[in-house]
């Protein structure tokens, strides 16, 4: 179904966030093409699909799939309907990028795994944080030696969005996790990229905010601040704070790793008026900010996000992988990683123990296995 060249996409979810970053970051990409749009509302989608230029507009996803005549699907909607959303869309044969995290439960992540793996099909988990400037720097220079054997690392997540008690579905456990599926599933899979795959988990995990239910049938509001310590498979160990009600006034959202080995420390710093790096090593007196080069950050350094827009990494890199044939990082495997750690963190916080990481295979007999092997492997 690829016209000269351009992929035909389909679009989940009318939301400002989705709008905001999907639907831009592929409207301005020439070799996509945005075939469909879906929403739950008749006028939100028609505005929608109007703002974009996109054809035809749909309230279910089904005819979507159906009659969209699509190569591939872009998924973002709230989390409760994102396996089945995936797996309809794998049946019909569509590439798939997911919003994460990728699904409600381990089970869940890993039958839409192994469903794209015997699909043949190109899959995708948006943990979009990785392919922020800084970010991507940050990992070439781990990857490159820079402080050596990992001993421990922080890494301090933060929103003001969840103080609203207004309804949200983020924060109906009948359809989220809370800022721990939200903000700590973006944490969890940096802790793996930098560091290296998680062993055991211990969380406190709080609801500050009382919020409206607007007649759901769930008893009490999910997690809007949690804090997780961290083992490593490789001996390191650390803590990861999300929250999503820290008053943070002209900063609007921060970001802040720390990650210490035995050859130096690296900062990674995000706020809203920008990003920065800076690295300490063994020999050094001072910390040294670090200037990303241009393959990172792109012309336009001052605004971190420009590269969705410029760079071939999130939505686009998703486009490119399937028109170039090339491997995707983080695909639906890395979804099933980042699900078994929130599994084991939200046991942790209801328990008040300690909660090993599940590391057993997917069970998939087809394509390539979790096995014990790859899941100890360390970085070195």
């Amino acid at each position: 179904m690829t016209v000269n060249g351009r992929l035909r996409i389909g679009v989940v979810g009318t939301s400002s966030h989705v709008a905001n970053t999907h639907l831009t970051y592929l409207a301005s990409y020439p070799r996509a093409e945005l075939a469909a749009v879906c929403g739950r509302n008749a006028d939100r989608t028609a505005a929608t699909a109007a703002r974009f230029g996109i054809p035809v507009g749909y309230t279910d996803f089904a005819d979507m799939l159906d009659r969209g005549k699509l190569d591939a699907v872009v998924i973002g909607s709230p989390d409760d309907l994102h396996s089945s959303m995936a797996l309809a869309a794998l049946d019909h044969g569509l590439h798939v990028l997911c919003e994460k995290p990728l699904a409600r439960t381990t089970a869940e992540a890993q039958a839409m795994y192994c469903r794209a793996e015997d699909a043949g099909v190109k899959h995708m988990t948006n943990f979009s944080w990785r392919w922020l400037p800084a970010q991507r720097y940050a990992r070439a220079l781990i990857d490159q030696g820079w402080i050596g054997k990992p001993f421990d690392c922080t890494i301090v997540f933060r929103g003001g969005y969840g103080r609203d008690s207004a309804y949200a579905w983020r924060f109906d456990t009948l359809r989220g996790d809370g800022v721990l599926g939200d903000l700590g599933s973006h944490a969890f899979d940096l802790a793996r990229w930098y560091v290296g795959e998680i062993r055991r988990v211990a969380t406190t995990a709080r609801a500050f905010i009382a919020r409206d239910t607007v007649g759901t049938e769930r008893a009490e509001s999910a997690s809007d601040s949690a804090l997780t310590l961290v083992d490593f498979l490789n001996g390191a160990h650390g803590v990861v704070v999300v929250s999503a009600v820290s008053h943070l006034g002209e900063r609007e959202m921060e970001q802040r790793i720390r990650i210490h080995g035995e050859r130096g420390t690296l900062e990674v710093d995000y706020t809203k008026p920008g990003s920065a790096i800076r690295y300490a090593g063994a020999t050094d007196g001072e910390f040294q900010t670090l200037r990303i080069p241009e393959q990172f950050a792109g012309s336009r350094p001052e605004d971190p996000f420009a590269v969705f827009e410029e760079l071939s990494v999130g939505d686009r890199f998703f486009v490119d992988a399937i028109l170039d044939d090339l491997p995707i990082s983080p695909s639906f495997e890395d979804g099933v990683e980042v699900q078994r750690v929130l599994d084991a963190a939200r046991e942790a916080g209801r328990t008040g123990h300690w909660v090993d990481v599940d590391a057993r295979s997917t069970g998939h007999t087809g394509g390539e296995l979790l096995t014990e092997k790859r899941w100890l492997r360390q970085r070195p």
